[in-house]
């Protein structure tokens, strides 16, 4: 190096410090105090030059620890550096040596960065293109945004790696909300519009009115059609924690066939002016199991669990739902075939509030459930 340049220190320093992605961007003009530091080194005397070690132990460029600046020192410094008049020099004080040792001095580039009262002195080798050493000016926008994206990372891969026994959240499961609504609701106004007209029959003659009551006596219907299958949909991953399988898996309730209170009317009028047979019909007809009210579509609400691989799980996950839920009630639990997979729900509720309150209970006993509006 012929001479100090301190243009050319500037832009050493300048991209030594852009290159950190979180250190502050600065401008030429921000590196000010070049100059010179003449660092002891010990070499036996008569012996050769390039034998001589670090002979300072003094902490004149703080952060950096003396033994750091010596071992740069000893792998940059030049033992000579012309310099021109008025050139900043800082000599650092060296230890004492022993017997038959010299001092020979080696020198370093030095310059300061200063921004926005920030201050840092780092130490340049004096080579083209040799290394900085030193601590580079903060930027503490980059350093905060860095520091949210790693805490979202690092809560990421928490949610997915440290929860294992619990399935991700997810959407409400489009195989439970595409599902048709139940044909029951249909029946009990069929069954209201032959009633009203049984009265007419039987004020008209007794022999009509007999065969009118006969046919009119509600009779056992025939079951309710079974759900449709709606649209496959994609699987969840997780895993539910559910009671040993019963030895023994008690049969699915049948589902009861709505009716409706007009015809209960209806037969107790048209049974008056019938025969004593068509009384006996009407009284067998009347001791089938009592039958539900459902309220128009659209205000009924039923509790569903995830999606289940295989009918065996979805019965096993029924009969914990319904050990929780109870069947006293007019709720019922069915496992219901979605595609390829199953799953579990409870209803009818008629309320909503109910619905949730049920879901909060399988909640707080473990098990996921959503609430589902038909």
């Amino acid at each position: 190096m012929d001479e100090l340049r301190p243009d050319e220190i500037a832009a050493r320093v300048l991209a030594w410090q852009h290159r950190d992605p979180l250190a502050r961007r600065i401008r030429a003009s921000q590196v000010q105090s070049v100059g010179v530091v003449a660092l002891p080194f010990a070499v036996v005397e008569g012996a050769d030059e390039d034998a001589a070690a670090p002979a300072f132990s003094e902490d004149f460029i703080a952060p950096l620890a003396p033994a750091r600046v010596a071992r740069f020192a000893a792998a940059h410094a030049v033992a000579a550096l012309p310099l021109a008049a008025g050139t900043p020099l800082r000599e650092v004080a060296g230890d004492p040596l022993p017997a038959g040792q010299v001092v020979r001095h080696r020198f370093l580039l030095t310059a300061a960065i200063e921004a926005e009262g920030q201050r840092t002195r780092v130490l340049l080798g004096p080579a083209p293109g040799a290394p900085v050493l030193g601590r580079r000016l903060p930027d503490r926008r980059r350093q905060g945004l860095a520091a949210s994206a790693l805490a979202g990372l690092a809560l990421a891969v928490f949610d997915w790696t440290a929860l294992p026994g619990e399935a991700p959240p997810s959407r409400p499961a489009p195989g439970i909300a595409a599902m048709p609504p139940p044909a029951a609701p249909a029946m009990p106004e069929a069954i209201a519009a032959s009633a009203a007209a049984a009265p007419v029959a039987a004020v008209a003659s007794a022999a009509p009115a007999a065969s009118a009551a006969v046919a009119l006596a509600p009779a056992p219907g025939p079951e309710a059609p079974a759900y449709e299958r709606p649209a496959d949909v994609e699987p969840r991953w997780g895993t539910v924690s559910l009671p040993p399988r019963p030895q023994v898996v008690k049969p699915l309730p049948r589902r009861r066939t709505a009716a409706a209170p007009p015809a209960a009317a209806a037969a107790g009028a048209v049974a008056a002016a019938v025969p004593a047979t068509a009384k006996a019909s009407t009284a067998g007809a009347a001791a089938s199991p009592p039958a539900i009210v459902l309220p128009p579509r659209g205000e009924v609400w039923a509790v569903s669990t995830r999606l289940v691989r295989t009918r065996a799980e979805s019965e096993q996950l029924a009969h914990a739902m319904r050990a929780l839920v109870g069947t006293d009630g007019d709720v019922q639990v069915e496992a219901v075939a979605v595609g390829a997979d199953w799953r579990v729900a409870a209803w009818p509720f008629l309320r909503r509030r109910d619905a949730e309150r049920t879901q909060a209970m399988l909640a707080a006993r473990g098990m996921r459930a959503e609430v589902v509006a038909f």
